[in-house]
């Protein structure tokens, strides 16, 4: 009877690093990654090595990736020691890396803004999975969503300089299609998924026709309603309490600019911002209550600490050039622990029983729902993915809830190291809060 080893591999946050909380700000001006301790702690500048013209930045456990427009690359960070893997994963010759994001320690995808695709790489063994997606003209920002993957397609053609189809697609990430197309308001850059609908913000043409959030259901992607904004609003953020932020770094206008999430009503745009600043990134701290926004400069950039609800500006540090991407490094959300995993003797070892806890670590009660993927030793998915689907279910804060599920595997399982991959989302099914990654090695 085959015997199962259980082994946690990685988890979505270092509990015990020292700089942890942190915002990672990206800066394409001059290459470099600013790391801010947070709430209001020091700030460390110049991390150097970064891509050409970075772009775009995701965080798993205790690495970012970042994308460069410049050398067609992604550089991985370890952010306990601030050093650069300087060729981590090289991409197509002139594909414009742009957006990325990691679904957990096997999955990760890029934006390749110049092939008018998505593709997928392994976070772990710094390789390209499969044949790139193409989405249309000129992809940008991109968003997870339960088993899809929302990319805003900006629409930009290379030939005539104008947009042609700008559209919010979803990629299913397990049959790697295309499931949706919606099309949009010009020039969509970049987009968030709050309350089961996506905001994408889209930036018009830079003349004529000026920026609107295009707000789509964000199972289906059919449309529901456009928020005008005016002005030249690229980038996006939704707080907890719905109100949307938008950052308008500076061509017809510059500043940021608030609207409800749940009436779609613009609070305040270009004739009255919240800030004058030519405004980038932007980004939420949910847990501490505050709103991150840099303004640009291509030489040096400022980066903001906001309070809310209210908006005060409580801090402000110098930054790097050109700030474009934002993203938070932080204990997990929701935390999730496989106990055991062992054959059952009486049905010849191949019902397995599976105890998992999860646990709120934030300071919100929330309602979240587990999903448990297994992957055998040749890397496929196992045919009953997934394995273990649970309900919504509430969780206090520092509450562990506990729950088992019984799955029959084949009966002489092939030796070798088999891969538990298990996801925390919202209730809904759609934003990730949370993914951990475990090895059963079958000896």
């Amino acid at each position: 009877m085959p015997i199962l080893l259980l082994t946690t591999l990685a988890v979505c946050g270092i509990a015990d690093a020292a700089t942890m909380p942190a915002a990672l700000i990206v800066n394409g001006g001059d290459s470099t990654l600013d790391l801010k301790q947070l709430p209001g702690g020091t700030l460390s500048r110049n991390i150097t090595g970064l891509p050409t013209y970075a772009t775009g930045v995701a965080v798993w456990g205790d690495h970012a990736y970042v994308t460069g427009s410049g050398d067609d690359r992604i550089a991985r960070i370890d952010l306990v020691a601030e050093t650069v893997e300087l060729d981590w994963i090289a991409l197509p010759a002139f594909s414009n890396p742009w957006g990325i994001a990691i679904r957990d320690a096997r999955h990760g995808y890029v934006v390749l803004s110049a092939l008018n695709a998505v593709q997928a790489f392994d976070p772990s063994s710094a390789e390209l999975v499969g044949d790139p997606i193409e989405v249309g003209n000129w992809p940008q920002g991109c968003e997870l969503y339960g088993g899809h993957l929302l990319v805003a397609v900006s629409g930009f053609d290379m030939e005539t300089f104008g947009y042609v189809d700008p559209a919010v697609v979803a990629i299913d990430l397990d049959d790697w299609t295309l499931a949706a197309t919606t099309e949009t308001h010009v020039n969509p850059q970049d987009l968030t998924v709050y309350d089961g609908r996506v905001f994408a913000v889209c930036t018009g043409d830079w003349g004529a026709i000026e920026s609107a959030v295009e707000v789509l259901d964000a199972s289906t992607l059919a449309p529901i309603d456009r928020i005008d904004v005016g002005g030249t609003a690229g980038s996006i953020a939704i707080d907890r309490e719905g109100i949307g932020y938008l950052g308008d770094s500076g061509f017809l206008s510059m500043g940021l600019y608030t609207f409800d999430a749940e009436s779609l009503t613009l609070l305040r745009g270009p004739g009255d911002p919240v800030s004058n600043d030519a405004t980038s990134a932007l980004l939420v701290d949910e847990r501490r209550g505050a709103l991150l926004s840099t303004t640009y400069d291509f030489f040096a950039g400022t980066l903001i600490e906001w309070s809310w609800p209210g908006l005060v500006p409580v801090g402000a540090d110098p930054i790097g050039g050109g700030p474009v991407s934002m993203a938070l490094w932080d204990e997990p959300l929701i935390s999730v622990r496989a106990d055991a995993l062992s054959p059952n003797p009486a049905h010849g070892g191949d019902l397995m029983t599976l105890t998992a806890t999860v646990t709120n670590s934030g300071d919100v009660a929330l309602d979240a729902m587990l999903e448990l993927d297994l992957y055998l030793p040749d890397g496929s998915a196992y045919a009953q993915n997934p394995v273990l689907s649970s309900p919504a279910l509430s969780f206090d804060p520092s509450d562990p809830r506990l729950f088992s599920v019984q799955e029959v595997l084949p009966v002489n399982m092939p030796l070798g190291d088999y891969t538990l991959v298990g996801r925390a989302f919202d209730q809904d099914g759609g934003t990730q809060y949370d993914a951990e990654t475990v090895e059963l090695t079958v000896w």
